[in-house]
């Protein structure tokens, strides 16, 4: 059989090919063979071989047809000149072009693996390939084209030689590129036309009819020559004659194929409807199913929709595109100059080194080509692309943005910060936003001032989550709490956000705080409870031994033994007790007729009475008398639990605080008092607390009350003030002040002071005004029957209320957008109000129902349940036919509310309760959360991926139908998830402690 390789007529010299495998191929005796062998020995090798050989447009010729050797002209009349072994190739980007995986596919190691390579040879690795794009491509990473020439026969290959190493001019390529209005009314006379067209969306020539003109005749009739109108109605002629000239623009229009466009690697994961936004294209009357779709089947929109779409898309250019426009309007020095600016580590000094010119010369040449490029960018308008590739999303990141310019382009990073009304950059959040964007996460940041320490996740989220409610960015609500930590420079540590990373002894204060309210023994059993706790809460269980644990306790300042290591939290409210006066008292009358006196003692004369507020053992009475009065007696002595005078006579504390103050020039701050002082910081609070003699002020600075010079006038007016705005006997520190700021002699008093916050005003009235009491927010006469916020609200609101009124109440008495957020959760919590509807809520005390009515709808939620391990609320149906009628109407909360009063327990799920699914667990479960309840549904000990997890969970209801996993399970500690969205179960401790 006779064999040979047919070689295009443009290469002259075989050598020239810089492919070691053609090569290899090219020096052997029998092609044929060879190939041959390479397809028994290595398949895909074959037909890679029979790839590279039809792209550089060498045939293979064989006596007999062959399917594996398709037949290919050997005339080509463009093709790439590239005999220097550069990395240009890298700044191609052969995914946009439809060549995915070229370079790694043919081993590409340098440029001339080029040389030679026809254009039509690309064509055979992608059908649908768009030339154009392919040169605009070449060109634009620096490669050369021939000029197109005569063919040569056969026998004289040898004589051909390029005429030319310029560029190939694009002008002889044809580009179907939709024909737009604005430059077909270029000419200034038909300016307002063109801005009606621009006003209502008229961009594509074709869109240009005689409705669009008689229409802008109507609007115009009283400002416009009719002359004008005349001349429009004679250009529309000649569009129709333009259309021809141009293989009819709708028609190439509606066969082009979207996956040839110059920008489809950015479109292709974008839905049909999300890029009808960006190009502002009217989709009303497209069903939904289409909508949604991909992009890629852009063809199922109706005729006249497409023609609209794809005349839109179609001019919008890439980044690249774009940039390499720019840079025309540059002479050769800015150009340099500023393409060395898209380096970070280029200042002026050193690019005024490489181009041999002064710094302040590179800067006055790089000002001025950034006028330049600004006034094209205005000629050209905001680049769309830009919208496009952030699409769907909140904000785009820079690198993402990098990821479509190349090296030399990527000065258009800091043009797009500059250009009026386009994005704006976030160096700390390395993302780019729209201005809509920004005014957003502005408002944001600056109601994030109140985070301060130590965070409730869900604290935090729930302020963001009020924040941009009722936005058109709502649904990005994940990202932008994401975005404000990474601004605040916080992270999530479990259910907490912290700036730093939170220490042993502060998980145990918070632990001690707010999540044990029993007394706890450190023994094998306690640290276990310990350890499911600190995972719940903080993501992490303790590290370290029983005795370091211990130890850590010990040290802490408001937790005390109660019983041999048994610990709990110091109850602050019944310090506040006549008890210890008498206490106190009787141990200073035992101690002077002895030396020592032992607690036993002091528990037996007072047992009924510290029984009364907690008290069971002399231990925990010790350890509270140690805690008051360690000051006063020795106490601990001798690892006793005996109390012995002091060995010589010892000042007050308060005089002693006093005397230091005075010597510090009547303020100082709480850490340093502790310091010098050697005090726990608890006792400072405590007296400060008890003592009017001293006054917390702004920045923890401590100050003297006798310091101040307030005269009786003041006093008087203050409280004038005072009663006017009290009247309910409550009022809070933050209202008052802004009172105080607006009545004039009171707004003297705080300058004159230097009141600087109603922090300060609230400490400072109730130091001036003895029967003022409170908090640090909410202040109270000693004589209302009102003394914090939760019983304000159950004054004002005496029965059906709504969370809206709830929040404008809170907000009226000057509570923080954070503030009301807690206390409206805070009074869920506790029940005072119960949910009867999504946002109705009812005190809980009215909230009076029959036992028939109860026994009702136990049976029924018994019925509902039958041997299942949950019940959502919401998936009920009928229930208002099998309920019993009330008072109420029956809704999903007012049965998950009776619920939770029959002694059902509530399933918590992301917290957001316009969303979130209403669902009961029985009282014998475990299950608390969302990700408990789904681990206990699905883990059978192997994975599962997260889109059948997350197809599980709407169609048995636990959430609402979404796109992705909720947050809960993605963060969840008893799954990991791989990069591949494979879900694995950790293990869980669901038995463990509640």
């Amino acid at each position: 059989m006779n064999t040979a390789l047919v070689y295009p007529l443009h290469i002259t010299e075989i050598e020239a090919i810089q492919s070691p495998q053609i090569m290899e191929l090219v020096k052997s005796q029998d092609p044929l063979k060879e190939l041959r062998d390479l397809y028994i020995s290595n398949r895909g090798g074959f037909f890679l071989c029979i790839e590279e050989l039809t792209l550089r447009g060498i045939r293979v010729t064989a006596e007999a047809n062959h399917n594996y050797f398709p037949r290919i002209s050997n005339k080509y009349s463009h093709w790439i000149i590239s005999t220097v072994p550069g990395k240009l190739f890298k700044e191609v980007n052969f995914d946009l072009l439809g060549l995915g995986g070229f370079i790694a596919k043919f081993d590409v190691k340098d440029d001339t693996f080029f040389h030679l390579v026809p254009l039509e040879g690309f064509i055979h690795l992608n059908k649908s390939i768009d030339l154009s794009s392919v040169i605009n491509a070449f060109i634009a990473a620096g490669f050369l084209f021939n000029k197109e020439m005569d063919y040569q026969s056969n026998d004289d290959r040898s004589q051909i030689v390029t005429e030319s190493r310029k560029p190939f001019p694009l002008s002889t390529i044809k580009v179907h590129t939709p024909l737009l209005i604005k430059d077909f009314l270029s000419d200034r006379k038909f300016n307002r036309l063109l801005d009606f067209c621009n006003a209502n969306g008229y961009i594509g020539l074709f869109e240009l009819n005689k409705e669009v003109i008689s229409t802008f005749e109507l609007t115009y009739y009283r400002s416009i020559r009719h002359s004008l109108i005349s001349k429009v109605n004679g250009l529309l002629d000649i569009t129709v004659m333009i259309a021809k000239t141009f293989d009819s623009e709708e028609e190439a229009l509606l066969k082009m194929d979207i996956r040839t466009h110059q920008i489809y690697n950015v479109l292709e994961s974008l839905s049909i409807e999300a890029v009808a936004e960006v190009l502002n294209v009217d989709l009303t009357d497209t069903p939904l199913d289409i909508k949604q779709m991909n992009i890629s089947e852009v063809n199922c929109l109706a005729q006249e929709k497409r023609k609209v779409f794809l005349s839109r898309l179609m001019p919008i250019q890439s980044l690249d595109t774009i940039a390499n426009t720019l840079k025309v309007a540059l002479n050769e020095n800015e150009l340099t100059a500023f393409t060395y600016r898209a380096d970070p580590s280029k200042t002026f000094e050193v690019i005024g080194n490489i181009m041999g010119v002064t710094r302040e010369r590179v800067r006055q040449i790089v000002v001025k080509a950034e006028m330049k490029i600004m006034e094209q960018v205005r000629t050209i308008g905001y680049p769309q692309t830009i919208l496009l590739l952030k699409s769907c999303k909140f904000g785009i990141a820079e690198d993402r943005v990098k990821n479509y310019l190349s090296g030399n382009n990527q000065f258009l990073l800091e043009i797009l910060n500059k250009i009026p009304g386009g994005l704006i950059y976030y160096p700390r959040l390395k993302q780019y936003f729209t201005p809509e964007e920004s005014a957003l996460l502005e408002k944001v940041f600056s109601n994030s001032d109140w985070v301060n320490g130590l965070v409730l996740f869900e604290d935090f989220q729930a302020v963001i989550q009020r924040i941009i409610s009722n936005s058109r960015n709502e649904e990005f609500l994940e990202e932008i709490v994401k975005l404000t930590l990474t601004m605040l420079g916080y992270k999530k540590y479990g259910k907490f956000i912290s700036g730093s990373r939170i220490t042993i002894t502060k998980k145990l204060e918070i632990i001690f705080e707010d999540y044990l309210k029993e007394p706890i023994l450190i023994d094998e059993e306690g640290m276990k409870k310990l350890n499911y706790i600190a995972k719940d809460l903080f993501g992490e269980k303790f590290e370290g031994s029983f005795r370091n644990i211990d130890s850590r306790i010990r040290d802490l300042e408001n937790v005390i033994l109660v019983d041999p290591k048994t610990y709990k939290k110091v109850d602050q409210t019944i310090l506040e007790d006549s008890l210890w006066d008498e206490i106190y008292n009787y141990i200073v009358g035992a101690l002077s007729e002895q030396d020592q006196i032992n607690i036993e003692q002091v528990f037996l004369q007072f047992e009924d009475s510290v029984n009364q507020i907690g008290v069971y053992s002399k231990l925990h009475l010790y350890s509270l008398v140690k805690y008051l009065f360690e000051d006063d007696f020795e106490i601990g002595k001798g690892n006793t639990l005996n109390i012995y005078k002091q060995g010589t006579e010892k000042r007050s504390i308060e005089d002693i605080l006093e005397t230091y103050l005075e010597k510090n020039k009547n303020e100082t701050t709480r850490d340093k008092i502790a310091e010098n002082l050697k005090w726990k910081q608890y006792k400072l609070d405590l007296l400060i607390s008890k003592s009017h003699k001293f006054i917390q002020w702004d920045d923890g600075i401590v100050k003297l009350m006798n310091s101040f010079d307030f005269d009786g006038s003041e006093l008087i007016e203050m409280r004038k003030f005072l009663d006017a705005f009290m009247y309910e006997g409550y009022s809070t520190s933050v209202k008052l002040y802004t009172e105080f700021q607006f009545d004039t002699s009171m707004s003297i008093f705080l300058n004159k002071h230097e009141i600087n916050s109603d922090y300060v005003l609230g400490n400072l009235l109730k130091k001036l005004f003895p029967e003022i009491k409170g908090h640090t927010v909410f202040l109270y006469r000693e004589d209302s029957k009102i003394t914090s916020a939760e019983e304000a609200l159950l004054s004002r609101f005496t029965e059906v209320t709504s969370r809206q009124e709830i929040s404008d109440f809170l907000g009226e008495l000057g509570y923080s957008l954070a503030s009301i957020g807690q206390l409206t959760s805070l009074v869920l919590q506790k029940r005072l109000y119960v949910p009867i509807d999504t946002e109705d809520l009812l005190r809980r005390d009215k909230l009076l129902l029959e036992s028939s009515v109860l026994e009702a709808v136990q049976a029924f939620l018994e019925k509902e349940f039958k041997d299942r391990e949950y019940l959502v609320i919401n998936n009920l149906l009928g229930y208002r036919r099998k309920l019993p009628i009330i008072n109420y109407m029956w809704t999903y909360n007012l049965i998950h509310t009776i619920g939770l009063e029959l002694g059902y327990k509530n399933v918590r799920a992301n917290g957001d309760y316009r969303y979130d699914k209403l669902i009961l667990v029985k009282s014998s479960s475990n299950i608390s959360s969302l990700d408990e309840l789904v681990y206990t549904l699905l883990n059978d000990g192997g994975a599962i991926h997260q889109s059948k997890c997350l197809e599980f969970i709407i169609e048995t209801g636990l959430v609402r139908s979404t796109s992705q996993l909720p947050i809960m399970l993605r963060d969840s500690d008893l799954f990991t998830i791989d990069e591949l969205g494979w879900m694995s179960f950790k293990g869980s401790e669901l038995d463990g402690f509640r």
